[in-house]
């Protein structure tokens, strides 16, 4: 059954609310993500364990790290920046998205601070939380496959879903392209299928 749609409302075209692959907000970056956790947050009631997701710009530490924390919201989430300067207080636990951005000697401090860790970081930095003396759990996020990704698009568009009806798709040959051009660049991916999305006149197999 189909419901009348005002055709004037942006993307009401495609039976959407908005574009499926613009930014989104954290909380619903986490319930979106389709990631895999594993024993994570079991060992993350452990003192002085370090977890850091590894990978380049790109492929989904932030996301990983925000459906971890998803699990642990009472706990501090720091989002950092290259000119950030935040306040490290006290904590049991802490999640630190991009610790790279912290000179060397500010990290030290942070170490100093938190019992248990929760981060990301392009480059492992496990040796010096290990002399800070951490248990280090390193889990390196620089590779999707293919099902993951089509999730993640099929996720993405059903969540901007306007009314009952037919929506945009991309089906298994795209993901495959996207796959082929992009790796496991998600952001590269999303960013792609955002320029395809403000261009469509109609839901249909997305051309990619």
């Amino acid at each position: 059954m189909s419901f009348p749609v005002n055709l004037d409302l942006p993307f009401a075209h495609l039976n959407l609310r908005f574009n499926p692959f613009g930014e989104l907000e954290p909380q619903t970056r986490a319930e979106l993500a389709v990631v895999s956790l594993e024993d994570l947050p079991r060992q993350l009631q452990q003192q002085r364990l370090a977890v850091e997701f590894v990978g380049p710009h790109g492929h989904g530490k932030s996301t990983h790290l925000l459906a971890l924390h998803a699990l642990f919201a009472e706990a501090p989430y720091l989002k950092l920046y290259p000119d950030s300067t935040p306040d490290f207080a006290g904590a049991p636990l802490l999640f630190v998205d991009s610790i790279e951005h912290l000179p060397r000697r500010r990290r030290q401090r942070l170490y100093r601070r938190a019992k248990t860790l929760a981060l990301t970081t392009h480059d492992s930095l496990q040796p010096e939380l290990e002399r800070a003396g951490y248990t280090v759990c390193t889990r390196h996020v620089d590779s999707t496959d293919a099902a993951t990704i089509a999730e993640l698009v099929r996720r993405r568009i059903e969540h901007a879903r306007r009314a009952p009806g037919p929506l945009p798709d991309v089906d298994a040959a795209g993901i495959d392209r996207l796959k082929a051009r992009f790796g496991g660049n998600i952001r590269a991916i999303e960013n792609c299928l955002y320029d395809i999305f403000q261009t469509l006149d109609r839901p249909r197999h997305v051309e990619v």
